[in-house]
């Protein structure tokens, strides 16, 4: 299953804290164009959401939940939610597990 980092977990808890009715984030797929002209790749959008949907999976550690698409949680099965930070810019990133 998806784990969270520490940053990714303080980062979480820092946006539902300052957004009214936020319980978490919520994981879903945003389908790309196509990169090798046979199949979409897909990417994923991260947003605060009041609570899962009905179908999502729910990972929740250090104070922080993520709601996770059904649809998504094979593909991130091996992967790990960090944050990378860029002149006060905080970005959800995945990255293969070790």
């Amino acid at each position: 299953m998806l784990s969270l980092t520490s940053s990714a977990a303080e980062a979480i808890e820092g946006i539902t804290s300052a957004i009214p009715d936020a319980a978490g984030i919520r994981l879903a797929p945003l389908p790309a164009p196509p990169t090798n002209g046979s199949r979409p790749a897909t990417s994923v959008e991260a947003q605060p959401a009041a609570g899962p949907d009905e179908s999502d999976e729910v990972l929740e550690g250090q104070h922080a939940q993520l709601f996770i698409d059904r649809s998504l949680v094979a593909q991130l099965d091996d992967k790990v939610l960090d944050v990378d930070v860029e002149d006060a810019q905080t970005t959800f990133v995945l990255r293969q597990k070790d």
